[in-house]
């Protein structure tokens, strides 16, 4: 390390000192108006996987903030801890990851944890992100269930794990017959689009809306008011059907992507066997 290199990091970490200690000062004197910046922890984000598919090569990218402890290049490390059922290779080359598209001083592997040494001729600062990316070269393979997951990150610096936002995997199926619900009441006029399928189920003593998702192996109620829901149809992220709340036939629709139902049309006379494309329901 040359000496130029070794005064900045002096002198930003006395900086970075100073800043704290005078935030930890001027706390004990209320109604003070100075505004001095606290102290950031490390932080995480989303994660993306090029190919979810359960049991698939895919790439893996997550951003994270470095918090009040700087990272030095080829000295300091980032390590990602992946899942337990994510085969991770014994060793993956230098050239299969890159933090902020530079490749890492060095990678090491421990069970399911790969760290990072940072990259020569890189310090991520106090409060500054770092995008790393597996690359498919890496090897790493998805979980074989599909499901939500999440990655843990710690750095050198700052060991306590942070995990990130959950991030989806979706199970692959094979070819052939499978039983998707089989309560012991009737459900009826199945609808799919893509990876889910919504009935019609008589499990609660009336006619209720549910959804399987075929990705995720999980079963949610869509709506289950007292009076009867029929002939749900599913397009994208929105459900639509047939619903006798108010005493008729009516026609309502759930969005999946806010979570929130719609009456779509309540007149007095009934409305039966909704269809819905794009913006359009029918």
């Amino acid at each position: 390390m040359s000496k130029r290199e070794k005064i900045f990091r002096k002198v930003t970490s006395f900086i970075t000192t100073v800043i704290f200690t005078f935030s930890i000062i001027l706390s004990g004197f209320p109604g003070t108006s100075l505004s001095i910046p606290q102290a950031f922890a490390l932080t995480t984000s989303d994660v993306v996987v090029e190919n979810p598919n359960a049991g698939e090569v895919s790439s893996y990218s997550t951003t994270i903030t470095v918090g009040a402890d700087l990272l030095y290049l080829s000295s300091d490390s980032v390590t990602i801890s992946f899942p337990l059922d994510t085969s991770v290779p014994a060793t993956i080359e230098t050239s299969a990851v890159v933090i902020n598209e530079m490749p890492p001083q060095g990678v090491s592997v421990s069970g399911q944890n790969v760290t990072l040494v940072i990259p020569a001729g890189m310090d991520i600062l106090t409060g500054q992100t770092a995008n790393i990316t597996f690359l498919p070269s890496a090897g790493i393979i998805n979980p074989t269930t599909g499901g939500s997951y999440t990655l843990d990150i710690w750095t050198s610096k700052e060991p306590t794990p942070v995990s990130t936002n959950p991030y989806n995997i979706a199970s692959v199926w094979a070819p052939g017959e499978y039983a998707i619900c089989t309560q012991t009441f009737d459900q009826v006029s199945p609808s799919i689009y893509q990876d889910k399928i919504v009935w019609h189920d008589y499990r609660n003593g009336n006619s209720d809306i549910y959804m399987y998702d075929l990705s995720t192996q999980t079963e949610t109620a869509i709506c289950t008011q007292t009076a009867n829901q029929w002939y749900p149809f599913i397009y994208q992220d929105k459900i639509v059907w047939d619903d006798y709340r108010n005493g008729n036939w009516d026609i309502y629709m759930y969005d999946l992507s806010t979570q929130t139902e719609t009456a779509i049309c309540t007149q007095t006379a009934d409305q039966w066997y909704p269809s819905i494309y794009q913006d359009k329901i029918v």
